[in-house]
């Protein structure tokens, strides 16, 4: 009778440790595929194209606290940049087909941003559109 008892406290604490390392590692693959984490929900790309009817689509709405990632592709024929000169963000001069890559800050506060063209410092016609922070 002794040695059953000796075996029986020799495997109860691995059981019990091992049960309790599966409740865990279950609670905690319920919760992480459950509830999208917060940088999921905040970064979202949009892209503009540039072409020879201006910039498209020439109107964005975000949220405030929202992480702007822009994609900026140049389609026309000509070079062209983008500027949102209240915020101080200025892209490159960008050749026809290429593009480029702006990250704003995430604390903008609400209101309305003009973004133009600009690349020889003067504002090209037709070449405007506006970020609006909600």
């Amino acid at each position: 009778m002794n040695i059953r008892l000796t075996r029986l406290f020799q495997l109860r604490h691995p059981l019990i440790a091992l049960l309790l390392i599966l409740i865990l590692l279950g609670l905690h693959s319920f919760t992480s595929t459950n509830q999208p984490s917060a940088t999921v929900l905040q970064q979202k790309m949009s892209t503009i194209s540039i072409t020879q009817a201006g910039f498209l689509p020439n109107q964005l709405s975000k949220r405030v606290g929202e992480k702007i990632t822009l994609m900026v592709v140049n389609q026309d024929t000509r070079p062209h940049n983008f500027s949102i000169v209240k915020l101080h963000v200025h892209s490159a001069t960008l050749k026809p087909g290429e593009s480029t890559s702006l990250i704003l800050e995430e604390s903008l506060h609400k209101g309305v941003y003009p973004f133009i063209s600009n690349p020889s410092g003067i504002p090209e016609t037709g070449y405007s559109g506006q970020l609006s922070i909600e």
